[in-house]
């Protein structure tokens, strides 16, 4: 019997412990699949292209290791950059998701705006030459949910000038932390192991002699 309340209450710990464990929120977050997952406002917009490294060598002279990476290019072929690129996803209120993204530019420097869940709009410069390989820095942070639906954005916010374009590319937010109510919960239930043990470890044997 004893060992029935510790199992139980050791699996009420671990389902109340699951939840927390932390899950990718983004889809195609390395642009392999394209744009597939993301929005372009406004609908139609050319000034955001999912491209390869080999676009860049055999339209740019660049250079890459990798040609086949694909990344979201912002104001390719000198395209007025008027757009934003989105995706939305879903958070728990008060719980904290950690983000983190690629940036770059090619031919010059480029400065982006970009929001990510609760947090303000921030603005990040990056620079680049024509090795893809060194053109991308990655950023990273955190934002705690709402419980409302959430998004990440990216618009360029410098115009492309000369074939200086922006890229962004390994988006990915997960998460999340468990909420503060989570954690009580998650203490009650080994708690209950801790308390169930100390019992058992007290039981006396009495031997009767005839």
């Amino acid at each position: 019997m004893k060992f029935f309340v510790i199992a139980a209450a050791a699996a009420a710990a671990t389902s109340i412990a699951s939840p927390a464990m932390a899950a990718q929120l983004i889809s195609n977050g390395s642009f392999s699949s394209g744009l597939s997952g993301w929005t372009v406002a406004p609908t139609g917009g050319n000034d955001i292209l999912a491209l390869t490294g080999q676009d860049y060598i055999n339209g740019a002279g660049g250079s890459s290791s990798d040609p086949s990476n694909t990344f979201a290019a912002f104001g390719a072929g000198d395209r007025a950059n008027v757009s934003t690129l989105s995706q939305s996803f879903n958070t728990v209120s008060g719980a904290t998701y950690q983000y983190s993204f690629d940036v770059g530019a090619f031919g010059g420097s480029q400065t982006f705006t970009y929001k990510i869940g609760s947090n303000p709009y921030t603005t990040v410069s990056a620079s680049g030459g024509s090795n893809l390989d060194s053109d991308f820095s990655t950023l990273t942070g955190s934002f705690v949910g709402t419980g409302a639906p959430t998004s990440v954005s990216f618009t360029l916010a410098g115009q492309p000038t000369n074939s200086v374009d922006g890229f962004i590319d390994n988006v990915s937010v997960t998460g999340a932390v468990p909420e503060p109510a989570t954690w009580a919960m998650l203490l009650i239930g080994f708690g209950m192991i801790g308390f169930a043990m100390r019992k058992r470890s007290n039981v006396r044997t009495t031997v009767s002699y005839a």
